[in-house]
């Protein structure tokens, strides 16, 4: 099994999800950009019920900001200033 393979396994178990691993991955690399549901969705390859539940997760306790629009798909982005992006970044390796 590649290294990879590996971290991603030991992620997994570390945060209790393969959705969650994914979104966290996601933001982080992306730290500037917005994403709505349906692309992420297509990105990770999940249904939309554990993104929701991940993302209303994520933005309780303030790791993703969450960005309502009038007559818009609602948009999630990383905060930048939360205090566990930098331990983040470290932990997946970005």
């Amino acid at each position: 099994m590649s290294l990879y393979k590996t971290h991603k396994m030991i992620l997994k178990k570390l945060f209790g999800s393969q959705v969650r691993v994914d979104l966290i991955e996601i933001f982080l690399r992306n730290p500037k950009k917005e994403f709505y549901c349906r692309q992420l969705e297509r990105k990770i390859n999940h249904g939309r019920g554990p993104i929701w539940k991940e993302l209303k997760y994520f933005n309780d306790i303030k790791l993703i900001k969450k960005i309502e629009r009038e007559g818009i798909e609602t948009y999630f982005i990383l905060n930048k200033l939360h205090g566990f992006v930098k331990p983040l970044k470290q932990i997946f390796k970005i």
